[in-house]
């Protein structure tokens, strides 16, 4: 972390509690093969948490792209194209 950076302690510690709880709901539906989301329940389950989790890591990316002063991104794209231009993350991680 570079010395001007000024990150939201709270929001940042909020969105990764968060992005455990999701992980960990995943993991609790116990979903190990395509054919297990043929049950409706369990697709849309998948798909809201999926969707819980992909949210909370937009957060976080443009909260720290935002506190590196790397830019306002314009877009969700951008966040993860600010991340990897600046070696935050790898190219891998942000496509």
């Amino acid at each position: 972390m570079r010395e001007n950076d000024t990150y939201d302690i709270e929001r940042v510690g909020q969105i990764c509690s968060d992005i455990r709880r999701y992980l960990k709901d995943l993991q609790e539906l116990k979903i190990v093969q395509v054919s297990d989301l043929e049950d409706k329940r369990n697709f849309y389950a998948v798909s809201m948490v999926l969707f819980s989790l992909l949210n909370r890591i937009i957060d976080l990316g443009s909260e720290m792209a935002i506190a590196l002063d790397l830019g306002i991104p314009a877009t969700y794209r951008e966040i993860f194209v600010l991340l990897q231009k600046n070696g935050i993350i790898d190219e891998n991680c942000a496509k």
